[in-house]
């Protein structure tokens, strides 16, 4: 998954403001009597954002020509794309569904009674759209503006619109928290003009922190509020302190922001070629977008079942399993519990090999097995991918499986190279449903990608535990930070499965509430998650202070990726109440004789949903009340 870069998002706001200028247009076109105040603001909002985008991108292209730039931060154009671009996703969506073919002399009473029901909203989002409108148009005065004195005043009104950007909005400040290891990461060309190139590197974190520091000239207001607590929350990652003088090409720098983001992605291009991940913690290459659980199972079930000693384990496995749902993930680690079978694979690179004494004990043979097995790979050098563990394999749990597949996958793509196995093809991962079912397959498609998104995010953050997590916090730290991460993600595997398996059958045959009823069993994991959590905050930011002393850059980039997906859990449940809103949608516009049993089967997935969501939201009402019970009770008490 690529971020967005700084071109790709004011290219993809242009547009998506042009789509959002067409969709109001007819309303605008009526007879102005009739047309909803609100529609004729945000239309003249958006029509001067366009005008402004298209002025700024022509500059940010050719940053030579452009005055000011040592008063822009870099990480403020960020901030401020960012949050267009997240503010016009929604924009679109909500003015979407008032897309409609109007007369020419008025509009509808339906029409009218639309735009009354969604006005709250609409105004919201006036307020982001005109927010986003006024940074752009300060970041565009200063890069025309002649007078030192107005360019000055501009920059102090664009850091204060920053500072309350920032202070107001949670998921922009998370997601500015995630910049430094983009920024870390990413090969990007950050050469100053003309000057040393041991100046323009990139500064380091301590250099980073101290660089916000204002000039003598500035006033005391200045100072006051570099020192303010709002002001500090805005030193947010290694592009704090660097200006657009610093940087020859901003428009390949990355914003935090990813395709599963956004609604409207079809306006953005995501090809920034930039490695998001952490080197020390990449222990997967699986790809969120490409990689399907269940595919990958039945490709290395037909592969192993070439080789004869595979059958015989198969043939159990579909007998033991025959009257509970399919689980191809859960089939394949039954059969690679079995070590003796494993071997063969060893026999078939190094002939001879395979030769084990045969004991009485069928656990212990197994176990001797597994452990020879493991022994035997690790001589092999099969490039980087190293052996799974006893406990991998073993545990109750689907955690460190995926550890096991990849060092199957290992030793059968080297099977392949030398000709003893064929390879196998993997179908469509999404099948075509249907001409009649196109809307349904692309609600699907974009489903499937935000949950392996989401996946692989939860992964992340075991990962950051199992490798640096006891180097970071202790135990009470580390269970108050990470929560019970291994019961979300082994959930999640088990979710993933049953998603894939409903979207492999006929729409009309799907049933939804299989994956998310399961949500109810891990409802207490989730309230661990809420957001915000003080208590975890605190153990991150006491952390991050000290981090110019004591801490190597992986330990803060890892604590960064902490802060920005603290609370995902939580966040993630509206998207399941979204999709299955869409579904409900797409089903009732095709009449009820044959959509009867598909609406019950979302109602039921609905309430599980809402159940969970009841569950959280009561037991933080109980956390918020306790002190106020505990303070009553002392009172009656006295």
């Amino acid at each position: 998954m690529d971020p967005l870069s700084v071109a790709a998002s004011i290219a993809g706001l242009t547009t998506a403001a042009g789509e959002v200028a067409k969709i109001l247009k007819p309303y605008i076109s009526a007879v102005s009597e009739t047309v909803p105040q609100i529609a004729l603001q945000v239309y003249a909002e958006v029509e001067s954002t366009q005008t402004i985008l298209s002025a700024v991108q022509r500059l940010i292209n050719n940053l030579s020509l452009a005055k000011n730039t040592s008063l822009i931060q870099v990480d403020d154009v960020v901030a401020i794309l960012t949050d267009g671009v997240l503010v016009y996703s929604d924009l679109e969506e909500a003015v979407g569904e008032l897309r409609t073919e109007l007369p020419a002399d008025s509009i509808p009473l339906w029409s009218r009674l639309i735009w009354a029901h969604k006005e709250s909203k609409m105004l919201s989002l006036l307020t982001r759209v005109q927010g986003f409108k006024s940074s752009t148009s300060l970041i565009l005065n200063l890069l025309n503006c002649e007078s030192n004195q107005q360019a000055e005043q501009h920059r102090v009104d664009l850091t204060r619109s920053i500072d309350k950007l920032l202070e107001g909005n949670q998921d922009l400040a998370r997601r500015m928290m995630m910049l430094e290891g983009l920024i870390n990461l990413q090969h990007t060309d950050v050469a100053g003009h003309d000057t040393d190139p041991a100046e323009d590197a990139l500064p380091t974190i301590p250099e980073a922190s101290a660089a916000r520091a204002p000039p003598v000239s500035f006033s005391d207001f200045e100072a006051d509020l570099e020192s303010s607590r709002v002001y500090g929350r805005a030193k947010r990652s290694m592009l704090s302190g660097i200006s657009l003088s610093k940087v020859s090409n901003i428009s390949v720098i990355a914003l935090p922001i990813f395709a599963e983001d956004v609604s409207n992605r079809h306006h953005y291009s995501f090809c920034l070629s930039v490695d998001v991940t952490c080197p020390e913690l990449n222990g997967s290459k699986r790809s969120a977008e490409n990689t399907s659980i269940i595919q990958d199972c039945h490709r290395i079930r037909k592969m192993l079942l070439q080789l004869p000693e595979f059958r015989e384990e198969f043939q159990e496995v579909d007998v033991l399993y025959q009257n509970e749902p399919e689980n191809p993930l859960r089939d394949l680690k039954h059969v690679c519990q079995k070590g003796t079978c494993l071997l063969a694979l060893i026999n078939k690179l190094r002939p001879g090999f395979y030769g084990l004494r045969r004991y009485s004990n069928i656990k212990l043979h197994d176990n001797v097995a597994l452990h020879k097995f493991i022994a035997a790979f690790d001589t092999l050098n099969l490039g980087s991918t190293k052996a799974f563990t006893i406990l991998d394999l073993t545990e109750d749990s689907y955690v460190g499986f995926f550890k096991v597949v990849e060092t199957l996958e290992s030793i059968l793509g080297e099977l392949v190279k030398r000709n003893i196995l064929k390879n196998e093809c993997l179908d469509a991962q999404i099948p075509w449903y249907g001409d009649t079912f196109k809307d349904l397959r692309a609600t699907v498609y974009d489903f499937l990608a935000t949950e392996r998104g989401f996946f692989e995010q939860m992964r992340y953050l075991l990962a950051i535990k199992s490798k640096m997590g006891y180097e970071l916090f202790n135990d009470i730290e580390s269970q108050i930070v990470f929560g019970p991460i291994c019961s979300i993600v082994d959930w999640q595997v088990e979710v993933l499965v049953a998603i894939e398996t409903q979207v492999l059958k006929d729409p009309f045959e799907q049933r939804w509430n299989i994956p998310f009823t399961l949500l109810t069993r891990i409802s207490k994991d989730f309230q661990v998650y809420d957001s915000p959590s003080p208590e975890r905050e605190a153990i991150l930011r006491a952390k991050m202070a000290r981090r110019n002393k004591n801490l190597s850059e992986p330990h803060v980039f890892a604590l960064q990726q902490l802060m920005a997906l603290s609370g995902l859990p939580i966040l993630h449940l509206d998207e399941y109440e979204k999709f299955i809103e869409s579904l409900v949608t797409l089903f009732q516009k095709r009449g009820r004789k044959s959509t009867g049993l598909v609406l019950i089967d979302l109602m039921f997935a609905a309430n599980a949903v809402k159940s969970v969501q009841t569950d959280i939201a009561q037991a933080k009402e109980r956390v918020l009340l306790k002190p106020f019970l505990l303070d009553l009770n002392n009172r009656t008490e006295d």
